[in-house]
């Protein structure tokens, strides 16, 4: 008889699965969701650091909304990637620590244009790699799991969507500084109020 190991949530401690169970999960049984969650938390940190370069860029260029923007999902990328490294030691007995990379041409980001780019570029590729992870635990019969990361996405979408209207606004305009600055302003005002609440 296996020993009790409370972060398996494949069997009981004191039951024993009848066979036509034992043959539905086998394939469920097979599936590990921890590296799926690496994976998410390794997307969380990537997060960190391209809101932290995007941060000081941006404050490179003098737009103060965009480097608090950037700084503020900077923060709540962190606060994910720490919610999910507790929630995989509390369900699975995991500690996983995810490693820093550099970002490749991160200090090369000096206009407005190419730091929205940039940004949207990213925020797609995260999404897509995100949404995969919820899908494989979806399919792995592990939704809480993948609930998770399906909430985590909701607003990696509000982020699209709002890059992706500064990116069409600020194109039409003609990439105007002036009015780039005055959107910038209003942003700014906005995020501050948000993170004084």
């Amino acid at each position: 008889m296996m020993a009790y190991n409370p972060f398996d949530r494949t069997r009981s401690p004191s039951s024993s699965p009848s066979l036509a169970a034992t043959q539905a999960s086998n394939t469920l049984e097979d599936f590990d969701p921890v590296p799926w969650l690496k994976k998410a938390m390794d997307c969380k940190l990537k997060g960190v650091m391209f809101h932290s370069n995007a941060s000081r860029s941006a404050h490179m260029m003098g737009l103060q909304g965009m480097k608090r923007w950037h700084r503020c999902q900077m923060k709540d990328d962190f606060k994910q990637l720490v919610e999910l490294q507790h929630y995989t030691i509390d369900q699975f007995g995991v500690n996983y620590a995810p490693e820093f990379e550099a970002t490749p041409g991160a200090t090369t980001i000096t206009d407005t244009q190419s730091l929205l780019k940039a940004y949207n570029e990213y925020e797609s590729k995260y999404y897509a790699i995100m949404s995969d992870i919820a899908n494989q635990l979806t399919l792995g019969n592990y939704s809480n799991e993948a609930g998770l990361i399906r909430d985590i996405l909701c607003g990696v979408s509000k982020e699209l969507e709002k890059s992706r209207r500064w990116y069409q606004d600020f194109e039409k305009a003609n990439w105007d500084w002036a009015y780039i600055r005055i959107v910038d302003a209003k942003l700014h005002d906005k995020v501050k109020e948000q993170e004084e609440t």
